[in-house]
């Protein structure tokens, strides 16, 4: 087909247009994501088998509440244009490659990856198929809360009726991989520090009240029946995993309510003595946290209620 057109009296453009030819091409699409879903690793060596329907196997692990997971998806689309010869999308299992993510605090490895069906056969009545892919991830480490994200480059071949490879040099298909790690720990207050009701001392002196409710006085009078207690909580943690005590000030300043007359509380101690491990079991478990410190009065101390707050920090090991 020829286009003219007319710049000048006896001078013309010729503009030749090509005729335009469809071509024959395989797309392949990532439609589902490897998604392991929120876990809480409970050993340090664990491990999850996801199959191809998505459902998965832990080992070392747990998870809480509702858990959204699946298997990978890759789907495969052919443009037959004007072919009728049906293709096979193939994938062998015995040559998949592994994946390593490097979390914080740990390692993520995915291998031994397993399909739902080595091929698909892709005609022009049919273009399109999908192939599910799971896999077995192994966590060495315990992971920071977090969401980690990877991919892994699956090899395929394209083939005829017959077997024969139609394209050697296929480029592979990638698949994303994800999952998410949690370290839940909850702590709730039942039992308020006191240190009892004092006589205000000619010396200075102090109130050492141990986690077990213990006290030991050095210059200072404690009148009977003051209703001196340690500070109490429950801790709600994985089992068996190592806990990490601390406060969030190591000398409390307390005051009168006119902020007027003040002592300090220092020297904090816990039982079970920082750091320490959760009881033995499955899931979350819960451990009774004592906590005590020493009250550092003055001499001749002001009359009054002292009040005051601190927080107490858990963190895992």
């Amino acid at each position: 087909m020829f286009k003219i057109i007319k710049f000048i009296t006896f001078m013309f453009l010729y503009l030749l247009i090509p005729p335009c030819f469809a071509e024959s091409y395989l797309v392949v699409e990532n439609t589902g994501i490897m998604n392991l879903g929120k876990i809480v690793l409970s050993q340090k060596e664990s491990s999850v088998k996801l199959d191809t329907t998505g459902n998965i196997e832990l080992t070392g692990a747990f998870v809480q509440g509702t858990h959204i997971k699946n298997a990978g998806v890759l789907s495969f689309i052919y443009n037959f244009d004007n072919e009728n010869t049906p293709k096979v999308v193939m994938i062998n299992e015995e040559i998949m490659p592994t994946t390593t993510i490097e979390g914080d605090g740990c390692t993520i490895k995915f291998s031994n990856f397993i399909v739902n069906k080595t091929s698909v056969v892709l005609t022009p009545d049919n273009p399109s198929g999908n192939i599910n892919i799971g896999a077995t991830v192994e966590v060495s480490g315990f992971c920071k809360t977090d969401t980690y994200k990877g991919s892994i480059n699956i090899p395929y071949n394209l083939a005829d009726e017959t077997g024969v490879v139609l394209i050697d040099d296929t480029p592979d298909a990638t698949l994303q991989v994800m999952v998410e790690t949690d370290n839940p720990i909850e702590v709730s207050v039942t039992e308020n520090m006191n240190f009892g009701t004092i006589i205000s001392p000619t010396t200075a002196g102090t109130v050492v009240l141990s986690p077990d409710g213990k006290v030991t006085l050095d210059n200072v009078t404690l009148l009977s029946n003051s209703g001196a207690t340690a500070g109490q909580a429950v801790i709600s943690a994985v089992a068996g995993r190592s806990i990490q005590v601390s406060v969030s000030t190591e000398n409390l300043t307390i005051k009168t309510s006119d902020n007027e007359n003040s002592m300090t509380v220092s020297k904090f101690t816990f039982s079970p003595t920082s750091p320490f491990n959760m009881p033995s079991g499955s899931g979350m478990v819960d451990q009774v946290l004592g906590v005590g410190a020493t009250l550092n009065v003055e001499a001749n101390q002001p009359a009054g209620n002292y009040t005051g707050s601190f927080t107490v920090n858990l963190t895992y090991e």
